[in-house]
Parts: C-alpha cells; sequence; structure tokens
C-alpha cells in the first residue's frame, strides 16, 4: 500500500495527503469516516497502518488532515475498519486482537480471534462485529467484544459480506 492517505475532492483534485507518520509500508485497508452529524458534516477519519517492524497503527484524523490520534498495534492492520453506532472504530490486526477504540483514542474493549483479520469487518443490526480471522468467522458483541461464536472453515476466509434483509452472511 501507499504510505499516504488522500483526500481527493469530487473533481479529482487532492485536497490534503498525510504520511501516515512514518510507518513504513503504509495502509492496506480501507479507511472509515465518522459523519459528526446526521447532515453528514465530517467528523473523523480513521485509517489503518502496517509497520516495516511487523506492527501496525490506528490513524485518526480530522476533516482537514489534522491528527487527532494515533495508536499502535502489535501486529499490521489488513483489514477494513469498521465504524459501531456508538461511534467507536473497530480495529483487527495481524496478531489476532480485536479493539474498539472511542474517539479520543482510548481502548473500549479487547478481543483476541485465532488467527490474522482479513477482509472487512462488519457489524450487524448494531449489536455484533463479524470478522474473518485464521480459519474462522467470528461474532464479537459491539458494547463488550465478548464473543458470541464462531464458524469453522477448511480454509482462511478472505472476507465477509451481511445481506441484512435477507439475514445471510457471506463467506
Amino acid at each position: 500500500g501507499d504510505t499516504f492517505l488522500y483526500a481527493i475532492s469530487p473533481d479529482g483534485m487532492v485536497q490534503w495527503s498525510i504520511h501516515m507518520n512514518g510507518m513504513g509500508q503504509g495502509t492496506e485497508a480501507s479507511p472509515a469516516i465518522a459523519y459528526a452529524d446526521e447532515a453528514g458534516t465530517f467528523g473523523t477519519i480513521y485509517a489503518g497502518s502496517a509497520s516495516l517492524g511487523g506492527g501496525g497503527g490506528v490513524h485518526a484524523y480530522t476533516a482537514n488532515g489534522g491528527m487527532a490520534f494515533l495508536q499502535f498495534v502489535p501486529g499490521p492492520v489488513r483489514a477494513s475498519l469498521a465504524l459501531a453506532p456508538n461511534g467507536w472504530v473497530i480495529v483487527g490486526d495481524d496478531s489476532g486482537t480485536v479493539r474498539a477504540y472511542d474517539s479520543s483514542g482510548a481502548i473500549r474493549w479487547t478481543a483476541s480471534v485465532q488467527g490474522a483479520v482479513r477482509g472487512q469487518i462488519l457489524i450487524e443490526n448494531t449489536q455484533q462485529v463479524i470478522l474473518a480471522a485464521g480459519t474462522r468467522v467470528w461474532g464479537l458483541n459491539v458494547a463488550d467484544g465478548t464473543i458470541n461464536g464462531w464458524i469453522n472453515f477448511t480454509s482462511a476466509p478472505v472476507g465477509v459480506v451481511f445481506d441484512a434483509p435477507r439475514r445471510h452472511l457471506y463467506v
């Protein structure tokens, strides 16, 4: 991935770019945007990163590209981040750790799953975090990170998609 995060306007112009604080490998997953209100006022953009040393980071930036916080994590962040209804950002890394951060960067909960977290992290029905890690798809409680359950596969799933109207999970 690139070592920069870019803000690009509708006309294709780069509004700002931020070097990901020398993390090395840069971003390898989609960022997430938290809006400040229902009118769509921009709030915070969150991005995960990977470092050359094997760790990673969770970065939070303001609408104009100012740093809100940076938290280091033990493994590279290669799964897309998810935003919970309470405003927390859910992040999984290659060490098999999933964390929920509030808007100040404080860790609200931590959960251990078996294997590197990959693909997109989902929030289902505002109450459950769904993600692929190792050879399982995991369900975690949004409020406290407790493990609700998992589904075993013979090989590592690369991601998950949830069809809310049909309540089907696709792996």
